[in-house]
């Protein structure tokens, strides 16, 4: 059949490719590539879909159903953005509707699911225009699919009804679909019918507030800015208001851009600061990407923020990516202090609404920005991008690994410079060894900058053996007269040790027995302060056992050591010290996250226990000791990167100490004091380090030299599991020329119930994409067999776990 006008849209489903649908010639000329339309799926459901192609005079050999509606004519996302989310979904092997859900809020993708709650209405909204057709219905009925509605009214309703969840009459069900809810406050302004010389003021604050908005006659203030420019209160303002004096109005506010700063703060760089700057211009004009490797506290902010100013008083705006959330706590005050009206703040947390609001402005608005996030920053409609900036580029945390699509922020931050023809540059301490070879190979530019800010010395590590088991403390003597001498000089400290909760595991004394979650292979970790056991894998609880499931023993006891239980040892050596801890049980707020920051930043505690969050570019002034407590279990880690990430672990968590006094200590306690990577740490033998890297990683055939990828196989039954890994196993070795190694059943090997094989594949890096053709056409077929129908099967392209 031949249409003369469709459009191939993207789902945001997970199944692979285009839809077509039809349109009429009207529709087909207001619609843009990026637009968003609804379209019907299926018998009885609809989804709001993005455009990715047009064509006319199209020819099909079936029917095309036609589009439902159109949303908005200015497309939602840009055509930069079109190419990146077709390269995301054939990089990472993950279907494009996949892609797209991860990439937009959720508030520009209502479906018919969708399930709508009145609100109760506030009183400043009843000179409102309502749309009482729509509102009548609730009367009887407490909640109403958006596909009753549609059935009644007709595509048209969709933005009747966005207008009233943006009045806030109606709510869309948090569990399904996370509603835009403008930011409002109340202004005030002059009643102009009312007649000056008749209005009787009864105070002098009364005259204040009528004589400001007689100046200002057309302007309308909130309650804030008046009590911030006359001094006055709240109760003078509604006491006007309540006399008909002054009119009270509801007006959108922004919730970026709160600040009315619009100066930059300038900024005063070192000599070593200043040659790093330039080594990096300099590098610009030759390569896309560059590699600045500057050890901690050299001072790499105040070179981002330089490269950023340039952009921003080019009219460019500027992407600074961070690996934690927590991150941009600390950051974010830094850069507000240089860009007070440009900065945005952007990652996985933030409100629903701010998310939308910032992305609505982002398509709508070319101000300059400086936007600060996390990986999912990277999915932004970016406009004018003049750089983007990737801080602690080597962190694992820029790679997602649930849920598809599991994509590597870093490499597609890279891809997308190339995109948007723009600058990217890697930062870190200790970068990737994939990094530091393009870097040495003159893929990438090479920036060094090996001074500490302000001339202080890198602190003295000294590694000391861990006591034996029979010891009074896990804590070494050595460490306790380090804790003390710090204290005395009234400098802080980090305890650093990479295990939340109370201790590692119960075990029972008389038969070595040891409490396994129910649902994972994995122990139990004993929490105190709730006196649980928990499961980190899958959040099993249950309140701690003492009688051994084996022997029926009262014999279960604490073993291992996590966060709380250095908590509780320092009480018992210093126990007028106040010390808090730092990990994910106690700060899953971000209020609390941000209060303990700055707490310990202002001196009010004197001790910081903490898991990797510690050691993740975190900036404090007055820390002199740093603690390593037993991180050991890296070091024999089955992964081909554990030495990587143990040599970039200690030398960031190293680095926390003496950046701002001198005589800084680091103490790593060890079962391995002799182990040649802790030679290389106290040599400050970076490059010794990188180069045995990179020779091992030569002769065993891993990345930089091959291209990786996991196959990951589930199955609550493990025989099913193991029939489908070898089969699926045997037709990769039949079909792809790469190396082929298991299926091996990982470290823990069952969540959730599931039990878990992978397989992993070295693909040469000239013929990856071919490869990776081979590996998708397989990964469909397994369903296909009957008795595999139970197998999960995901693909994890450069997997890093």
């Amino acid at each position: 059949m031949k249409y003369s006008y469709a459009i191939n849209v993207v789902v945001p489903i997970p199944i692979d490719g285009f839809f077509t649908y039809s349109l009429s010639k009207s529709e087909f000329f207001k619609i843009k590539i990026g637009s968003r339309v609804i379209v019907s799926f299926g018998k009885k459901k609809y989804y709001t879909a993005v455009v990715f192609e047009k064509h006319e005079n199209f020819d099909v050999d079936y029917e095309l159903k036609e589009i439902s509606y159109l949303i908005d004519e200015p497309p939602c996302i840009t055509s930069e953005q079109i190419i990146f989310i077709n390269w995301l979904s054939d990089y990472y092997l993950s279907p494009i509707g996949v892609v797209l859900d991860a990439v937009l809020p959720r508030s520009f993708l209502i479906k018919s699911e969708s399930v709508l709650k009145k609100v109760i209405c506030d009183k400043s909204y009843k000179n409102e225009d309502y749309d009482y057709e729509i509102l009548q219905l609730f009367e009887n009925n407490e909640e109403i699919l958006v596909n009753e509605l549609v059935k009644i009214f007709g595509f048209k309703v969709l933005k009747r009804i966005s207008g009233l969840i943006s009045q806030d009459i109606l709510e869309l069900n948090e569990e399904i679909y996370t509603k835009y809810k403008e930011k409002t406050v109340i202004n005030y302004s002059l009643n102009q019918s009312r007649d000056p010389s008749k209005i009787f003021l009864r105070s002098d604050n009364q005259k204040k507030v009528l004589n400001y908005l007689y100046e200002n006659k057309n302007s309308s203030f909130s309650k804030n800015h008046i009590q911030d420019v006359l001094g006055v209160s709240v109760s003078v303002l509604e006491n006007l208001a309540k006399r008909d004096i002054l009119l009270k109005n509801r007006v959108p506010l922004k919730r970026i851009y709160n600040s009315r700063e619009t100066s930059i703060k300038e900024l005063v760089l070192s000599d070593s600061q200043k040659d790093a700057l330039n080594g990096i211009k300099k590098s610009f004009l030759t390569y896309n990407v560059v590699n600045l490797l500057g050890i901690t506290s050299s001072g790499k902010t105040e070179i981002y923020v330089n490269l950023i100013k340039e952009e921003i008083l080019k009219g460019n705006s500027a992407l600074l990516m961070v690996p934690e959330i927590a991150l941009t706590t600390q950051l974010s005050l830094r850069l507000s202090s240089y860009f007070p009206s440009n900065l945005i703040v952007y990652h996985s947390s933030i409100s629903p609404n701010m998310r939308h609001e910032l992305w609505s402005d982002m398509v709508n608005n070319d101000k300059p920005k400086v936007i600060l996030g996390a990986r999912s920053s990277v999915f932004l409609p970016f406009k004018n991008l003049g750089i983007i900036i990737i801080d602690e580029e080597h962190e694992n945390s820029y790679k997602q690994n649930e849920p598809m699509p599991r994509y590597n922020a870093r490499d597609s931050a890279i891809l997308l410079s190339k995109i948007l023809k723009t600058k990217c540059l890697l930062g870190s301490a200790t970068p990737s060894v994939e990094t530091y070879y393009n870097s040495i190979n003159k893929k990438y530019g090479f920036v060094e900058l090996n001074k500490r800010y302000g001339n202080f010395k890198e602190p003295k590590i000294t590694l000391i053996e861990s006591p034996k088991l029979d010891n009074e403390s896990f804590l070494s003597l050595s460490l306790r007269k380090e804790i003390k001498i710090c204290l005395e000089n009234n400098h802080q400290i980090i305890l650093f040790r990479n295990r939340r909760g109370f201790s590692t595991f119960l075990k029972c004394k008389a038969c070595s027995n040891v409490n396994y979650c129910p649902n994972c292979d994995v122990c139990l970790t004993y929490h105190i302060s709730e006196n649980l056991e928990k499961c980190h894998y899958c959040s099993f609880s249950r309140v701690k056992q003492i009688i051994c499931s084996s022997c029926n023993l009262p014999s279960m006891e604490l073993n291992g050591i996590g966060t709380q239980t250095i908590e509780n040892e320092l009480e018992k050596f210093f126990p007028k010290v106040k010390s808090q801890r730092l990990d994910y049980d106690t700060t899953r707020s971000r209020k609390k996250l941000k209060k303990i920051l700055q707490d310990f930043s202002i001196n009010k505690f004197q001790i910081l226990i903490g898991t990797q969050m510690v050691s993740k570019g975190l900036d404090f002034s007055n820390v002199g000791l740093v603690g390593v407590i037993e991180s050991d279990f890296l070091l024999n880690y089955p992964d081909f990167r554990s030495h990587e990430k143990y040599f970039q672990l200690i030398k960031q968590v190293s680095g926390r100490a003496g950046r701002s006094i001198s005589n800084s200590k680091v103490l790593i306690q060890t079962n391995y004091p002799n182990h040649h990577i802790h030679n290389r740490i106290i040599d400050g033998n970076t490059k010794g380090f990188y180069q045995f890297q990179i020779d091992q990683r030569r002769d065993f055939n891993y990345p930089p030299f091959t291209r990786l990828a996991k196959v990951i196989l589930k199955s609550k039954n493990i025989n099913v599991l193991k029939l489908a890994s070898n089969w699926f196993s045997k037709a990769l070795k039949n079909t792809m020329k790469s190396e082929i190694l298991g299926p091996e059943f990982p470290v823990v090997s069952k969540i959730k119930n599931d039990h878990i094989m992978n397989i992993l594949i070295k693909m040469e890096v000239d013929s990856l994409r071919k490869e990776k053709k081979k590996l998708f056409k397989l990964s469909k077929k397994i369903n296909k067999y009957s008795q595999f129908k139970s197998v999960k099967l995901s693909v994890d392209i450069d997997p890093y776990n």
